[in-house]
């Protein structure tokens, strides 16, 4: 029996816009949740009127439930896992010395608080080591997320920084938003260097996400919550 031209079945008329959006937009990945809301949308025009895509529309909801569900369990179960990108934000973890102590940067864990003479790098200087000190005494910052970036060729200065601020905008922006002091506070980032990058063995592909005073020149004096 033949079917009708706009038949989902039989795949003719034209394509659904939405249906085309909702696998594009899943298939980028941060706007994952678009694509669900398109996807459910092509579904109910194409069951009212026909037209193709609805393949298209499914897979565009499938895309993006999978994102989901591979948001949570990097969350939840890859802070510990080497060698990814990324990571995740770490667990805050309470320092076990305060009494101030000199620190490689790479060593530095979530929830540390510490001092820096050279007012971060974010890209533009060398930092080899910060001084460790209580979260209860004034401090420069506090240490949030650590991620690391997979093997690859340099991506160059701006790509790095790019993408090193929006992870740890996105491990660090619910924690933050829910502080009392949120408004005065400010992310920062410390990156790895070229020249660290290139070494024997993997590299320096570290990234530290910290919190700062927002006013230039002025310290934190308790823990972030």
């Amino acid at each position: 029996m033949a079917m009708p031209p706009n038949s989902p079945e039989t795949g003719g008329g034209k394509t659904n816009g939405f249906a085309i959006t909702a696998l594009v937009t899943a298939i980028l990945g941060c706007t994952a949740f678009l694509g669900l809301i398109f996807g459910f949308i092509a579904l109910s025009q194409i069951k009212r009127t026909g037209g193709r895509g609805r393949g298209m529309a499914i897979a565009g909801i499938v895309v993006a439930c999978a994102w989901f569900a591979g948001s949570i369990a990097t969350f939840v179960l890859l802070p510990s896992a080497p060698n990814t990108i990324p990571t995740g934000a770490l667990p805050s973890a309470t320092p076990t010395h305060t009494k101030p102590h000199a620190l490689e940067v790479g060593d530095i864990k979530p929830g540390q608080c510490f001092n820096d003479t050279t007012n971060g790098n974010n890209g533009k200087a060398t930092v080899e080591e910060l001084t460790i000190v209580g979260c209860a005494t004034p401090h420069d910052a506090q240490a949030l997320a650590t991620f690391t970036f997979q093997r690859g060729p340099w991506p160059g200065d701006r790509t790095l920084t790019r993408s090193a601020g929006a992870q740890c905008r996105k491990r660090t922006a619910r924690r933050i938003a829910h502080d009392p002091a949120r408004r005065i506070l400010n992310l920062s980032w410390y990156l790895p260097t070229q020249q660290g990058w290139g070494l024997t063995g993997g590299g320096d592909r570290g990234v530290l996400c910290v919190v700062t005073h927002a006013k230039q020149g002025r310290k934190l004096t308790r823990r972030i919550r």
